[in-house]
């Protein structure tokens, strides 16, 4: 263990420098952490939201299409034209029509 007051002036002022340092890069660490968390945190909200934004392209997407699909069903297109038509699969026009 240190004894700081058997310490002469000069290994005192090296001594108070030596902290000094050390307590301004533990400061810097948690600094450099904290903006990383930040970061972190920033791009997993921008994540969730593109995601989001995605699927609910995708589902207004489909929901057009299955729109189209019932509208040509109801006028009598065939299965294979309303497929051309909506890149519907013949499955999803199949349960339109129950």
């Amino acid at each position: 263990r240190l004894n700081i007051l058997k310490m002469d002036a000069g290994e005192r002022a090296s001594y108070h420098y030596y902290m000094k340092d050390e307590m301004s890069r533990a400061e810097s660490l948690k600094a450099a952490a904290a903006e990383g968390e930040i970061r972190g945190e920033i791009r997993g909200e921008i994540r969730g939201e593109i995601r989001g934004e995605i699927r609910g392209e995708i589902k207004g997407e489909i929901k057009g299409r299955l729109a189209i699909a019932r509208v040509m069903l109801s006028k009598g297109q065939s299965i294979d034209t309303i497929m051309e038509f909506t890149q519907l699969t013949r499955e999803a026009i199949q349960n339109l029509e129950k």
